[in-house]
């Protein structure tokens, strides 16, 4: 990777050297492998003066920029773009639809309704991506103007593309079908409900019949496309775009000939854009506009049946007065199932169905009709019937008891209805499942908590609790993240269930630089946790883990391994790790600003923070991204005690094994245990995790009394072990017993 970087740094300047005398306007960035890790953000080099454009149609797009983190619009016929307002959310999937404009945050996830005039967002919900690479994300998100269904795309380069419809009322998702090529990166539909798309794997454009979902490779597009792409369908000239990013990391707008499928240059867009879409819908001008005072109103009682209200429309498409106005279509979904055929233009009107087939979200829309067919809906989604439980309320989980392996969940049940319907049928019971070994639990009745002790071993764990009635799955409820481990263990991460780990959460910039990756370059082993350089920012990030209870203890020992590239050694770049207890002020505890091979650092941690019940410990990155290629961190662990005090002797009048101290230790440990009986054979015996045996530590006869030996953290062949939790097995006569220990280096 180095060796690649420093290639292109100085292939760049030797570019400059030939040209920028000429050129003084161009911009120059670190240019990144096109294949890496970010989605976005990799402009390297642009030319800023006017490209002369092949046609002069004009229509308003509006889109976001993801480089400058805009929101702007631009126009098609003279590619002059303006920006609207400075954004933080960064959607490469979304489109203008007839519901106005929908989009997906790349960073949260979360599906946005965004204001085109000012680039305000409201929050729908989240929409989590279905698939789960390192790779995986929501590509794009369309509506289909014929019917006002939307779509996404999910891809995964190393699984599939995969097509969702998406309720953009909660931002609920169900899968449609699977893609014939694994690269659909972006896509729209034009006024005969077909769907055309963009793969970046092979540069090809494919057409999907939205009735069958049966899709067709179109041809070649002509441009060599790289990262993310937008796509938007223009109805008013009936015109498909393309908003295309290319090996050259040019943006540039583009147009579909839906036949032959290749793509033609309309002129550069200012930076690459992701999502994007025209206003407008696919009526005639002269059609009815659309209904206002629209209401969809379900039975407040649970009864099947849901009364739909309007006013007719006043005026056509174009904005003229309506004077002609034949009919009032009410739809169920795609289902017509309503028809005024006297309408009165600007009048009221009203129908109830009462043939509603079953509890769920119904979709309803009204349009008004006349000569020139159907004109603009208004529409409207609603919970008819009797509803599902919502989400439960105070879920929380703790550690049973100290060093037992079993959590205990409690919770409120829930009293509404999750979609805001009727809630009259009870609690039947609960789905439960435990992560992130994805164990599913079936708790029979209603209930208020659980214990979960068939917990495999120790790590981080939370649940989601999911409550159900007769009419269906409730909402989903999440407890925190809790780490489950023998006494003195406070965090025990290797990272193999993501990044972050659950209740890990990133603070300040670089908010998608740390990432789950597959190598080990630490030391440990695959995956490892990452802080990339790209996207590039200056400035400080942090990787917080959830706040944790050290009171009563004064010191904590970490340990973990880890490995620094450095792009350009000697720039501004600082690694390390700090503590908090008030998630505000920090206190460095160990930094570097060197390149390390894979090493494998033991920090003793007594900042003030230690004792806090709110005791928190981030890695941090601070500098410039720019001067480094990456830092890999992997098996973490955090151990603390409540006591430095030895623990008292006492002769007992039994045989025991007391137990070690101190407990985690570096280097070596003190074992404790008693005879009760003169010329006992004692054997005490260290195991590892697989359960073989690494050194023997007593076996002869021992006199009545208190006994002690020193482990060292070596095996019978007197070399030093790896870190981790050991077993000590004590046999004397008929007793025998095993307790664990913890060794830190």
């Amino acid at each position: 990777m180095k060796k690649y970087f420093i290639f292109t740094f100085v292939l760049i300047f030797m570019s400059i050297s030939l040209f920028a005398e000429n050129d003084p306007k161009v911009q120059i960035t670190r240019i990144e492998n096109s294949n890496g890790i970010a989605p976005f953000s990799q402009v390297r080099i642009r030319h800023e003066e006017p490209i002369p454009l092949p046609f002069s149609r004009q229509e308003t797009a509006y889109g976001n920029d993801l480089i400058s983190s805009n929101w702007y619009s631009f126009d098609t016929g003279t590619m002059a773009a303006t920006t609207i307002a400075a954004v933080t959310y960064a959607c490469i999937a979304g489109d203008y639809g007839l519901q106005g404009f929908f989009g997906i945050d790349y960073y949260t996830e979360n599906l946005l309704q965004i204001d085109p005039d000012t680039g305000a967002e409201t929050t729908i919900g989240n929409m989590p991506c279905p698939l789960t690479g390192p790779s995986a994300l929501w590509s794009d998100l369309f509506c289909d103007k014929t019917t006002g269904d939307w779509y996404a795309i999910a891809l995964d380069l190393a699984v599939n593309s995969q097509l969702y419809s998406v309720d953009i009322t909660n931002a609920s998702f169900t899968w449609v079908a699977d893609f014939i090529s694994i690269g659909i990166v972006s896509g729209a539909v034009d006024r005969n409900g077909m769907l055309y798309t963009l793969d970046t794997e092979t540069d090809s454009t494919y057409e999907t019949d939205l009735s069958t979902y049966v899709t067709t490779l179109l041809g070649v597009a002509g441009f060599d496309a790289n990262y993310a792409q937008g796509a938007a369908y223009e109805p008013i000239d009936d015109v498909f775009y393309f908003a295309a990013f290319n090996t050259a990391y040019i943006a540039e707008l583009r147009t579909l000939d839906r036949v032959t499928g290749a793509t033609t240059y309309v002129g550069a867009l200012p930076e690459e854009t992701g999502a994007f879409g025209f206003p407008g819908s696919l009526a005639e001008p002269e059609a009815p506009g659309a209904p206002t005072d629209f209401a969809v109103i379900p039975d407040a009682g649970g009864a099947l049946e849901a009364t739909i209200a309007w006013t007719c429309p006043a005026l056509q498409v174009n904005g003229d007065p309506l004077t002609d106005l034949d009919e009032m279509r009410i739809y169920r979904g795609v289902d017509l199932i309503y028809t005024d055929t006297t309408p009165v233009v600007g009048g009221p009107g009203v129908y109830v169905d009462s043939a509603v087939p079953a509890s769920g979200i119904y979709t309803y829309k009204a349009v008004g009709f006349n000569d020139f067919g159907e004109g603009i809906p208004a529409s409207g989604t609603t919970w008819v019937g009797e509803d599902v439980p919502n989400v439960a309320e105070n879920l929380l989980l703790e550690q049973t008891s100290p060093g037992a392996f079993s959590g205990t969940l409690t919770w409120d049940n829930p009293t509404t209805g999750l979609n805001g319907g009727a809630f009259n049928n009870p609690i039947l019971g609960y789905h439960i499942t435990r992560y992130p070994d994805s164990t599913v639990i079936e708790v029979a009745g209603i209930a208020t908590s659980y214990v979960d002790a068939t917990i495999p071993s120790a790590g981080v764990y939370y649940y989601d609790v999911q409550a159900y009635n007769v009419i269906g799955d409730g909402g989903i409820a999440t407890s925190d993240a809790v780490l489950i481990a023998e006494v003195g263990i406070l965090i025990m991460e290797d990272f193999s269930a993501g990044v972050p780990p659950a209740g890990w959460y990133v603070d300040g910039l670089g908010q998608i630089n740390w990432i789950s990756s597959p190598t080990a370059y630490a030391g440990g082993t695959s995956p490892e946790m990452m802080i990339y350089f790209s996207p590039q920012f200056t400035g400080i990030s942090r990787m917080c883990t959830m706040p944790i209870n050290t009171g009563g203890m004064t010191e904590l020992s970490l340990e973990f391994k880890h490995s620094i590239s450095l792009f350009m050694p000697g720039g501004i770049a600082d690694f390390g790790v700090a503590t908090t207890s008030d998630g505000v002020t920090w206190n460095t505890v160990w930094s570097t600003t060197s390149a390390l091979p894979a090493t494998t650092e033991n920090i003793t941690i007594n900042t003030p923070d230690v004792g806090s019940a709110n005791f928190q410990m981030c890695f941090f990155f601070e500098g410039e991204t720019f001067f480094i290629n990456d830092w890999c961190i992997d098996d973490v662990l955090l151990s603390g005690d409540a006591t430095d005090a030895d623990p008292v002797e006492v002769v007992p009048i039994y045989t025991e094994l007391t137990g070690n101290y101190p407990n985690p230790f570096n280097p070596e440990t003190k074992i404790s245990f008693s005879v009760a009986q003169t010329s006992t054979l004692v054997t005490i015996d260290v195991y590892n995790l697989k359960g073989q045996k690494v050194k023997t530590l007593v076996d002869e006869n021992l006199s009545a009394g208190q006994h002690s030996i020193i482990w060292n953290g070596t095996n019978d062949s007197e070399n030093a072990v790896s870190s981790g939790v050991y077993f000590y097995k004590m046999k004397a006569g008929n007793y025998q017993e095993t307790n664990k220990m913890i060794l830190l280096k």
